[in-house]
């Protein structure tokens, strides 16, 4: 903001402004402030004031203090004149050409196009492990209403071990909590539900080595079409087994499998293969 020192003169007289190096203008005392503000707005920084009839050689000389020689803003300028920094004038120029908007969506195709596979693949391993972490949470809960409910260990009957049952009918798989020991999935009990590729697969589809891996002699796959793992009031397995559930994408088995693996305590682990058959547990 401009600084002016204009005390020392009298009120209600005429000045004589001079505005290096062109303007000569005369000026009623009063307007003399607002007059010098409209005139540095428009760019000088140096100017003369004095009496009309003093020799300029014996005037008082002001200037014009800016912070760091600050250029008006064109809203401000645009007050006094309808320079080309106006903003009317500055609508006009403002946009973008064709060449430099070909040019970004040139940038932004070639980027997508580089990125896109490991995008991809990304969210397809996020599906992998998405579908195993539902289907552990399933046997988790069932494992937990037993204990909760403490289930009697007479099996076949309601209230004895609680089960956790499977259910695959073609692309179409149920995974859920048997509560009123029906055998079949209602709307009211805990499940999930597998479609299309990423789903519950056979055994012999992923590579072998997981019971080395896990630390056991043998695993019990758990049949598809009619699968059944049930708890007792311990939360332990029963019969006492290591079972497992394998998931994996049909379409791209490249990406390797999940396997959900329950120990007769009744501990779930989830378990993941590359493509070349080298097992390691997520949790």
């Amino acid at each position: 903001m401009a600084i002016f020192d204009i005390c020392g003169f009298r009120c209600g007289t005429t000045r004589l402004v001079t505005f290096l190096p062109t303007k000569n203008l005369v000026f009623a005392e009063p307007l003399l402030g607002k007059q010098l503000t409209a005139m540095v707005s428009r760019g000088y920084i140096t100017f003369e004031v004095g009496l009309p009839s003093a020799p300029f050689s014996a005037v008082t000389k002001l200037n014009c203090v800016s912070q760091g020689a600050r250029k008006t803003p064109a809203g401000e300028r645009a007050l006094f004149t309808d320079s080309k920094n106006s903003p009317k004038q500055k609508s006009r120029m403002r946009g973008f050409t064709i060449l430099e908007l070909v040019v970004v969506v040139a940038v932004i195709m070639i980027v997508t196009a580089i990125s896109m596979p490991s995008f991809l693949r990304a969210v397809r391993l996020y599906q992998l492990n998405d579908a195993a972490t539902q289907v552990a949470g399933v046997l988790k809960f069932t494992r937990y209403e037993a204990i909760r409910l403490n289930v009697s260990s007479t099996v076949g009957v309601v209230g004895g071990p609680l089960s956790a049952r499977v259910r695959q009918a073609g692309t179409i798989t149920n995974v859920f909590t048997d509560s009123n020991y029906d055998t079949n999935v209602q709307n009211t009990e805990k499940q999930i539900l597998l479609s299309g590729n990423v789903n519950l697969v056979p055994a012999g589809t992923p590579p072998g080595g997981l019971a080395a891996a896990v630390g056991v002699a043998t695993l019990t796959n758990v049949p598809l079409a009619t699968g059944a793992i049930a708890f007792d009031n311990r939360g332990a397995i029963t019969p006492a087994s290591v079972s497992v559930l394998y998931i994996g994408n049909l379409a791209l088995p490249n990406l390797g499998y999940r396997a959900v693996v329950l120990l007769p305590s009744g501990s779930v682990q989830i378990w993941s293969a590359d493509a070349s058959g080298n097992w390691q547990q997520l949790n």
